[in-house]
Parts: structure tokens; C-alpha cells; sequence
């Protein structure tokens, strides 16, 4: 028994050994330098280790800038679902081009750096600025209104960053739907909306509370739009952490902010797994809490009691009325609800696709000023771009961090996601959600953790200490990107090639790439583009040797508007879109061979 037992164990422990680089590389450089930050901020006084929070908590400032950073979270949250809810439920329903074209317009803006999207909205709504210029010309103002660097500026911009993080889960939760059960539903007599409130919404709950989730906890921690669309006066508690590290140079200070943020982080990952079932998104167990159940058995039953009596006035208003008024009252509002709809979306989209389009067009201004329309047409500032030392230098900095980051990480990455596409259990899960927590972990508390690290061991501002802190926001996408792909992949034609005689290097190249290459192009784009957009932790990782493109271009927008942004920013806009271009060349290439190899089985 205890020889069995035994050769489980070790079988097990094979089975997950490629597992575990990723998960001692993250304890390392994820889990230490969060340890670091908490023993930071208690070092301040050793016989008062609390001394530093008590005097944070008694700051008036603090406490104003984090209940602001709170609400800004909690009304970008609601923003979003409002209007991404009805967006996923609309898309889900195309087919075809038109749907290749809306999630193209979707992604797009998606994968594309929140720098470039806050300059191209401080192009759009600035005094000069295309709704201030048209406004006048209408005749509506005759002064322009202040719509950037307040409050408005910084809503907007977060609106448009977070909402395709709303959008994208809801949609796959639609998309997986049977539609037969709607069917189902309306054949058995339930008209529309109890159809919905008890069929179709239910079952779109899991993306709706994904998405809630993502786009929550992902605002807390977000740090360019509030820094740039809100102006210093609409200061958020990561952008004050920030200048208590890297401008006063108060790291201890910066620790506490930063543990307080981790603090909240913490309480937010407790009440989602308590109330929601955090654990389950990642394929855990959490939703078998008996408390949990029991609470939401309740919350069940209260709904279906609330949809119930909606549902019984909604047949009593429709009896009052006349079949063939009926009638033709559901085909008006169908047309009208059609024609809704299609402004609805294209709305949306044109309003996620319109920095980008205000970027290409001011790109090629003459005027030495960002004034809308451009006084002429000219490559006069991609001209000043390419002949910049500065700014090719940083380009070639972050192409170069970049690759590597995506070389390393996809070494990292694919072994961890084979071992969570073939395997499962309760450590298996602990396991994802460490890898996953990068991902919506605030990446100052990070970047403050590495700083303590890396200046002892001689890792700050140097390529290899940056190309570990990109890799670690990298891993979550390589990871979920991966696992997917392998579920998908058929391991028996693996195995058939190494029983027929095919070595593990020519079976790798000739069956297990071809198949998987969509996923590892996927994954490595996605890397890529990360770790280029990377700005927070290489700020203060990098140090002033090492200027990124993110950095200089940050930098120069704080500082001064320089129109040779908008040339960079096309420059960054053409480098992802060639990345998102990559993924779709090798999603073709693999359909082509995976038909080659039915045809020939």
C-alpha cells in the first residue's frame, strides 16, 4: 500500500513539475517584494510600528484622496456594465464580417496603451480641441468649456479604458449560451422580459460579475488616465503613492500607501470569494461553501419573488390590451428597437475607435500646435521622431525588453499551462490563482516591493532587473492563453507520433506547434504588447538610465505637449496592430494545416 501510494505521489509530482519555475519565479519576485512592502512600512519606528498609519488615517488628505479613488472605482464600475452589458448582448448576436469588425473594434483600443488613449482624448477635448472647436463653430459656446484635467476628463477616459474589460466577459458568457432554452422559455408562454430575468440573465451572471470584478479592482490601482486627464488637483491614492516614492523620495510612506492599497485589494479577493466564488472563475471549489449556498439560495428566492410579480403585472397591462394593437405595438417597437440598437453600437464603437482615428489624422499636422483640423498635411513630426536620438533610443529599449520578455515568458508560461489544461485539484487552483493575481494586483505596490529588492542585489535599472518585472504581469496572459489552447488540443495525436517512432523534438515540431501555434502567437503578442506599454514599475525600476518609450513619452506629456507624440503614438498604434495582425495570420495558417491533417487521416 505504502509503495503505491508512494508511485501516486511521484506520478503526481512528474505530472506537475513543469509547474513549478513559474510558481517559484513568482513566490520570488511577486510574493517577496509585496512581503517587503508590509515589513517596509512597520520599520519606520521599531517601538511604534504602527505610528506611520495612525498618521496616515489622521491625514485629511489620505482619507479624501482614497474615498476618491474608492468612488472613481465604484462609478466607472457601474459606467461600464450600464453600458457594456447591453454592447455584449448586442455583439453576440452578429455573425460573419460584422462580427469580426465590431470585436476588432473592441480589442483594438483594448490592447492599446492607455497613454496613447488619454493623449489622443487630450487632443479631442482640450481648448483647441475638436468638441470645443465645432461647439463654437455651431454657435453653441463662444468660449471654450474645460473638459480635460478635472473630473469630467478623468470618468471619460476611464470609461473608455475599462469598458472593453466589461464587454469581453459578458460576451463569452452570451456566447456560450444555448439558445434553445430561450426557445424553450417563450414556448412555454413566458413573453420576453420573463424570459430574460429568468433565463437569459441568470446565465450571464458569471460575465457580468467577471467583468464587475476585473474592472473594480483594475481601476483602484489604475495610474495614468487619473495622472494625465485629471491634472494634479484629481489626484488618486496610487498617484499620491507614487510621489511620495519617487519625487519626496518618503519610500517608508510610499510602503504605507501602498500596504493600505494591498489591504484593500486583500478585503475586495475575501468578500468576492465569500459572496461571489472568486475561486471558481479559476475552476475552484469556493461556490461549495454551504453559508455561500444557503445565502444564495436566498438571494434566489427573493429575485424569483421580485420577477414573479414583474412578470404577472407585465400579463395583466398586456390583456388590457387588443391582440391586433398588440401586434402591430411589438412589430413598431421591434423596428424601433433595431434601429436603437444599430446607433447604440456603432456609437459605442466609434467612441472606443475615435482617439485612434483623432491620433492618425493629427500625426500628420504641420501647425506646431495640436489645433483641430490641421492647418496643413506634413510628416514633418515623424521626421523629428526618426531623427531624435532620444526618442529612437527608448523606441529600441522597449522592442528590446519587450522581446526578451516575451522569449522568457513563453518558456515560463506554456509549461504552466499544459500542467492546468491536463491536471486539476485543490493546489492546482492555489496555484492559478497566484499566477493569475498579477493581473489585477496594483502594479505600484509592485513596483515599491521590486525597488526594495532590486537595490541590494544590484537588480534596479539594469535589463535583466526590468525584464523580470515585465515578465511577471506577462505570465497571467501567456498562462490563460495557453491553457486554453491546450485544452483544446488533442494530446492522442502527441502520443501517436512518439509510439510511431518520432523523437519529442521532431513530434514538437511537426504535431504540437502547428496545432498550438495560434495559442503561442496569441499569448507572445500579448506579452509583447504588455510588456512595451509597461510604465508604472519601470518608472521606478528603471531608473534615469533607462528611458522606455512609455516613460519618455509620459514624461514629455507631463511636462510639455510635444506634437511629436503623435507621431510616436501611430508608431506604437502600427506596432499593435502588427501584433493583433500576427495573431490572425497564424489563427488562418493553423486552420489550413489542421485541415491538411484531417484530409489526410
Amino acid at each position: 500500500m505504502d509503495a503505491g501510494l508512494a508511485t501516486g505521489t511521484m506520478r503526481r509530482l512528474r505530472q506537475h513539475a513543469p509547474l513549478l519555475p513559474a510558481i517559484l519565479f513568482l513566490i520570488l519576485f511577486f510574493v517577496v517584494p509585496c512581503g517587503l512592502v508590509i515589513a517596509k512600512s512597520f520599520a519606520v519606528r521599531a517601538d511604534d510600528p504602527f505610528a506611520i498609519y495612525r498618521e496616515l488615517v489622521a491625514d485629511g488628505l489620505y482619507l479624501s484622496i482614497m474615498l476618491r479613488t474608492v468612488e472613481l472605482a465604484a462609478v466607472t464600475t457601474l459606467l461600464c456594465l450600464v453600458i457594456g452589458y447591453p454592447i455584449a448582448v448586442l455583439c453576440a448576436r452578429l455573425s460573419g464580417f460584422v462580427l469580426s469588425l465590431a470585436l476588432l473594434m473592441i480589442l483594438v483600443p483594448y490592447t492599446l496603451s492607455s497613454l496613447i488613449r488619454a493623449y489622443g482624448w487630450i487632443i479631442i477635448l482640450n481648448d483647441r480641441g475638436i468638441v470645443n472647436t465645432l461647439l463654437i463653430q455651431a454657435g453653441i459656446l463662444d468660449q471654450p468649456v474645460k473638459l480635460v484635467f478635472n473630473g469630467f476628463g478623468v470618468y471619460l477616459g476611464m470609461l473608455h479604458v475599462m469598458l472593453p474589460v466589461m464587454i469581453l466577459p459578458i460576451f463569452a458568457a452570451v456566447r456560450a449560451i444555448d439558445t434553445n432554452l430561450l426557445k424553450a422559455s417563450q414556448t412555454l408562454g413566458s413573453g420576453p422580459l420573463r424570459t430574460f430575468l429568468y433565463v437569459f440573465l441568470p446565465l450571464t451572471m458569471p460575465g457580468v460579475k467577471c467583468g464587475v470584478f476585473l474592472v473594480f479592482i483594475i481601476s483602484l490601482g489604475f495610474y495614468v488616465t487619473p495622472a494625465l486627464l485629471g491634472g494634479p488637483r484629481y489626484t488618486m491614492l496610487v498617484n499620491l503613492i507614487d510621489q511620495e516614492a519617487r519625487m519626496l523620495g518618503n519610500w517608508e510612506t510610499a510602503s504605507a500607501g501602498a500596504t493600505l492599497l494591498l489591504g484593500i485589494i486583500l478585503v475586495l479577493f475575501w468578500l468576492m470569494n465569500r459572496y461571489v466564488g472568486l475561486l471558481s472563475f479559476f475552476g475552484g471549489a469556493a461556490a461549495a461553501d454551504p453559508r455561500r449556498t444557503r445565502a444564495s439560495r436566498f438571494r434566489s428566492a427573493l429575485a424569483i419573488s421580485l420577477m414573479s410579480h414583474i412578470g404577472r403585472l407585465t400579463q395583466s397591462s398586456a390583456r388590457l390590451t387588443g391582440a391586433g394593437a398588440r401586434v402591430r405595438l411589438q412589430r413598431s417597437f421591434e423596428a424601433a428597437g433595431k434601429v436603437a440598437a444599430v446607433v447604440f453600437v456603432g456609437a459605442v464603437l466609434l467612441f472606443l475607435c475615435f482617439p485612434i482615428v483623432i491620433l492618425l489624422i493629427m500625426s500628420l499636422n504641420a501647425g506646431n500646435y495640436m489645433r483641430f483640423p490641421p492647418e496643413a498635411l506634413s510628416l514633418r513630426w515623424f521626421a523629428a521622431f526618426l531623427g531624435s536620438a532620444n526618442w529612437t533610443g527608448s523606441l529600441i529599449i522597449s522592442l528590446k525588453l519587450a522581446a526578451m520578455t516575451t522569449v522568457a515568458g513563453l518558456c515560463l508560461g506554456a509549461l504552466a499551462a499544459y500542467v492546468f489544461a491536463r491536471s486539476s485539484g485543490r493546489l492546482l487552483t492555489l496555484a492559478m490563482f497566484l499566477i493569475i493575481a498579477p493581473l489585477v494586483m496594483p502594479p505600484i505596490i509592485l513596483a515599491i516591493g521590486l525597488y526594495v529588492l532590486y537595490v541590494p542585489t544590484g537588480l534596479r535599472a539594469t535589463q535583466t532587473g526590468l525584464v523580470i518585472a515585465h515578465m511577471i504581469g506577462a505570465l497571467p496572459l501567456i498562462t490563460t492563453i495557453m491553457a486554453a489552447g491546450f485544452a483544446r488540443f488533442d494530446d492522442n495525436l502527441r502520443r501517436a507520433s512518439l509510439v510511431l517512432g518520432a523523437g519529442p523534438l521532431r513530434t514538437f515540431r511537426k504535431i504540437v506547434l502547428p496545432l498550438m501555434l495560434p495559442s503561442f502567437v496569441s499569448a507572445g503578442a500579448f506579452c509583447f504588447i504588455h510588456s512595451f506599454d509597461e510604465l508604472v514599475i519601470s518608472q521606478i525600476v528603471a531608473g534615469v538610465r533607462m528611458q522606455t518609450l512609455p516613460m519618455r513619452i509620459f514624461n514629455n506629456l507631463q511636462n510639455e505637449i510635444d506634437p511629436t507624440v503623435a507621431a510616436v503614438a501611430v508608431v506604437v498604434i502600427g506596432i499593435t496592430a502588427l501584433a493583433i495582425a500576427l495573431v490572425e495570420v497564424a489563427r488562418l495558417a493553423s486552420r489550413g494545416v489542421a485541415g491538411r491533417q484531417g484530409e489526410a487521416r
